[in-house]
């Protein structure tokens, strides 16, 4: 996966330390000035869920703080989830990393299993654009937390969706992510079904 050669310039640190280090209220408060205009459902998130979904482990927010600025440049945000798996979709050596840790129905070709899903991942575009994060170096730091932990508590794939834009489609090709299918995730505001692309790769 291609990343850029700043990225040790960025840290991430889960919401959780940060809690205990400083306060909730003094992380609201840090959290508050994050914009994502393109997304404003990632952007409500980080400012408004990330902390009592954090403290509750519904997922585990870790903001990425840039080593420069010592600004948030962006987040993401993981959490564990059963996840089905088409064999027919997937390759003999991403089959033989979940089969060490989940099953495969003979009847529907499906493997079912645990797998790390990264459930938010979102930029802060109040920086300067010189200060920004890149969305593969995010990325890259998402799936370096996530191995940390398999090696801790074991897991073998991890996956994630994003919309049904080909920019974003093709970005997840490109960092290495297998395309699993589609699903409707309810509608818009216009009554059209909001469709969700689900893609998986093994962890490193």
């Amino acid at each position: 996966m291609q990343t850029d050669q700043r990225i040790n310039e960025f840290y991430p640190v889960s919401i959780l330390r940060l809690i205990n280090l400083f306060g909730e209220d003094e992380v609201m408060r840090m959290l508050a000035n994050f914009s994502c205009p393109k997304n404003e459902s990632v952007e409500s998130f980080i400012r408004e869920s990330a902390c009592d979904f954090s403290k509750k482990r519904q997922s585990i927010t870790y903001v990425v703080i840039s080593l420069k600025t010592r600004q948030i440049a962006g987040y993401f945000s993981i959490i564990v989830k059963p996840l089905s798996v088409p064999a027919a979709m997937i390759s003999k050596t991403l089959a033989k990393r979940i089969a060490r840790v989940g099953e495969l129905d003979p009847g529907t070709g499906m493997y079912s299993t645990a797998a790390y899903l990264i459930a938010q991942l979102g930029k802060n575009s109040a920086l300067p654009k010189e200060d920004r994060i890149s969305g593969s170096d995010l990325l890259h730091l998402a799936m370096q937390e996530i191995e940390k932990i398999s090696w801790q508590v074991g897991g073998t794939v991890q996956f994630l969706e994003c919309e049904d834009v080909e920019f974003l489609r093709q970005f997840y090709l490109k960092n290495g992510f297998t395309w699993l299918g589609a699903r409707t995730d309810g509608f818009d505001e216009n009554e059209q079904p909001f469709i969700l692309h689900q893609y998986i790769r093994q962890i490193d």
